[in-house]
């Protein structure tokens, strides 16, 4: 968790802003997938498997399986 808030703070983006480019299907939630490859691939952070599903864990609070932007900010 600390990599990614980190990582959002050095590149200066509002954290709406990374959870839009995370959103990969549009469908206003994020999965597991998405945010493997998104945080990758946008924050250049490197998360293994077993740390997105901890990471998604942390944050589902409401245990759907998916991230909405709520849960995320």
């Amino acid at each position: 968790m600390l990599k990614v808030t980190n990582r959002i703070a050095k590149l200066g983006k509002d954290p709406k802003w990374v959870y839009k480019q995370l959103d990969t299907d549009g469908n206003g939630t994020l999965d597991a997938d998405e945010i493997l490859v998104g945080i990758r691939k946008i924050l250049g952070v490197f998360f293994s498997k077993d740390e997105t599903r901890e990471f998604t864990n942390h944050l589902d609070e409401d245990k759907s399986g998916d991230i909405d932007l709520h849960e995320f900010c």
